[in-house]
């Protein structure tokens, strides 16, 4: 570019030095023009131009344009040529760029959505093997308390006065009572001549066998 900007700025002063001489030489010749004879003298003879008069003006203006782009009448052809040519590859490379951006925008989202994504199916794994875990360990907890209920003996019954009471272990349990074995609790529901019903922690009825 400043290759170009400088051989303009060459070609413009030969013309403005052209122009220059031009003028010059219109200046010459109309102050050393020869007047009309005067009485048969056929001698020519030089005019003084007073420094008052106006100097020769040209008709029109040729003004050097300060403008890079467009048209200028003192750019060659060639040298148009080159600055089209340029501009046309500066215009294509500002095109390139642009759609390098937003290649890279559009990837970026595509990453973003991506990680996104990943994310999201972590967390819906980790939440599945949470709930799987926890189930697994719910029925484990829920088999070990049956096998405990299971375990239970009532030796018998006492059918007092103020209400029956169940013999386990060493101690009488009334309905509605709590019976601790093996660190759970169990509450009495129910007696019967038969068997007796136990409730634990999961709200899961048990029965137990009555000894005869």
């Amino acid at each position: 570019m400043s290759e170009l900007l400088a051989r303009l700025a060459l070609q413009r002063m030969h013309i403005f030095v052209v122009i220059l001489s031009i003028l010059i030489a219109i200046l010459i010749y109309q102050r050393m023009s020869p007047t009309e004879s005067i009485g048969g003298d056929t001698g020519f003879r030089p005019v003084i131009v007073p420094d008052d008069e106006q100097p020769y003006k040209a008709e029109k203006k040729f003004e050097i344009s300060p403008k890079v782009w467009g048209v200028d009448p003192f750019i060659s052809p060639v040298v148009e040529r080159d600055l089209a040519i340029e501009r046309e590859e500066t215009l294509k490379k500002q095109m390139q760029a642009e759609e390098e951006k937003r290649k890279q925008r559009e990837l970026e989202e595509q990453r973003r959505k991506a990680e996104e994504e990943r994310l999201k199916r972590e967390e819906e794994e980790r939440l599945k093997r949470e709930a799987e875990e926890k189930k697994k360990r719910l029925a484990e907890e829920m088999e070990s308390v049956r096998k405990i209920a299971a375990s239970l003996v009532a030796k018998g019954i006492l059918h007092l006065a103020d209400g029956d009471m169940v013999i386990i272990g060493d101690s009488g349990y009334r309905v509605g009572e709590k019976i601790k074995v093996a660190d759970e609790v169990f509450k009495l529901l129910q007696i019967d001549d038969e068997f007796i019903i136990i409730e634990d922690r999961f709200n899961q009825p048990h029965k137990v066998r009555l000894l005869k």
